[in-house]
């Protein structure tokens, strides 16, 4: 048993063993580890059809990950980056990092990826040098970038980038959409067998006050995209301004029978009944039609004892009548 220490963090996982010798293991996730380079090395080194490594909440000491045979890598959330990351995986088709600053991660052995979700850091680097990543994605099928540094590569890199001929489905955004669509745009007009599109508005809790994003002007660009079945926004319930994007889509030709909001709320309420969208909207479906039902029978209720109320005060009224009928007689 070990810590992992991380400033004033309370971080306690285990440590890996001196040796490790895995012949057969194919998969690998390490959660809430210390994990170092030499290390990672050695385990790799004794698992020689290990393809599949997934590093959740760790406590990084890596400076190089290096394999022949890896073709998933995921890095999920991480404590204590060190030097920055060198990864050298040339036949890897699936890479998913969530939180490391992409300025952080370099590559040797470029791979040819198949599938990519990156959902960065703020670093406010320009990325003025060359990085490449649309050469790793160009040929991937699903992509979901996210994050303000994912807009600062693509805003260099699709200027001049080629066609992505394979890719169906992209998710993409992390920053303010509103006012600033040109990487979407021209991820548009660079994708013709696109058919299902999801933009991620920044969400407004993590606004900063005073924050703006410069933006390239659209005016004037045009794609095609006639697989395009599905426009997914998903946004804060209180934005206002969702609706310029909606239009915006649809003054580029995108039909508003495909355009679909998705609120961040409904998502997150979604996972914590452990329900898909769809599911949850049948339960609330479901729910309001039992509380009109009982609103129905309320009114119905409240309907029939004014009706008991009345009649009583009919019979009253009748009784009233019939003894002063009574009366009148007596007196003759």
């Amino acid at each position: 048993m070990g810590e992992a220490p991380y400033d004033d963090l309370e971080h306690e996982g285990l440590l890996l063993p001196d040796i490790i010798k895995l012949p057969s293991l194919k998969k690998l996730t390490l959660c809430d580890v210390e994990v170092h380079s030499i290390d990672l090395e050695h385990m790799i080194r004794r698992s020689p059809v290990l393809e599949d490594m997934h590093f959740v909440n760790c406590a990084h000491h890596l400076e190089l990950v290096e394999s022949n045979m890896l073709k998933r890598l995921t890095i999920d959330g991480f404590f204590d980056r060190g030097k920055g990351l060198t990864i050298a995986a040339p036949h890897l088709i699936h890479f998913e990092c969530n939180g490391w600053p992409l300025e952080e991660i370099s590559w040797q052995k470029r791979p040819s990826l198949e599938s990519a979700h990156i959902d960065t850091w703020c670093s406010k680097r320009t990325f003025d040098g060359q990085y490449d990543l649309t050469g790793m994605v160009l040929h991937a099928k699903r992509l979901a970038l996210c994050g303000s540094d994912i807009k600062a590569v693509l805003e260099k890199e699709l200027r001049s980038c080629l066609v992505f001929d394979n890719l169906v489905t992209l998710e993409i955004g992390g920053w303010c959409l509103t006012n600033d669509l040109y990487v979407v745009v021209r991820f548009l007009q660079l994708s013709p067998r696109l058919e299902k599109l999801t933009l991620k508005q920044r969400e407004l809790q993590k606004v900063t006050k005073g924050e703006e994003t410069s933006s390239i002007p659209v005016a004037g660009m045009a794609f095609k995209c006639p697989l395009l079945e599905t426009v997914v926004i998903q946004c804060s319930k209180d934005d206002d301004e969702i609706e310029k994007t909606v239009n915006a889509m649809a003054a580029h030709g995108i039909g508003l029978e495909k355009i679909q909001v998705i609120f961040y709320e409904d998502i997150e309420r979604a996972e914590r009944w452990g329900k898909s969208l769809e599911e949850m909207k049948e339960h609330d479906i479901l729910e309001k039609a039992r509380k009109e039902n009982r609103e129905r029978v309320d009114d119905c209720n409240a309907g029939s004892d004014n009706n008991d109320e009345d009649d009583d005060e009919m019979e009253e009224e009748d009784d009233d009548e019939m003894e002063d009928e009574d009366d009148d007689d007596d007196d003759f």
